[in-house]
């Protein structure tokens, strides 16, 4: 991947956004949505751009995600497709994961 992928935390839409810097400004590339419910985080829903795709925006969110529930002390539900595949290729991961 060539161009740098950025993810910031927006906590107040529940969601992480990926951000490609392209030219002068930053174009978003991606989003992973999610609900929060006491210390249950359940990813809902993640999308990258076509004009992004193969260029790893997916896998940045999931990091990003992954990042923010172990820090936070939180469980994950992986609810949308992407997220559970994330989750079967990152074993690493299953300590996070509930049910």
């Amino acid at each position: 991947m060539s161009d740098a992928v950025t993810v910031e935390h927006h906590a107040e839409e529940s969601r992480f956004v990926a951000l490609v810097q392209e030219g002068a400004d930053p174009a978003e590339a991606g989003v992973a949505e999610y609900e929060l419910d006491g210390e249950t985080m359940t990813l809902t829903h993640t999308v990258v751009d076509p004009a992004f795709g193969g260029r790893g925006v997916g896998s940045v969110l999931a990091q990003a995600a992954f990042g923010h529930a172990r820090e936070a002390g939180l469980s994950v539900v992986p609810q949308c497709s992407f997220m559970a595949g994330y989750v079967r290729k990152h074993p690493e991961l299953a300590d996070l994961v509930r049910g």
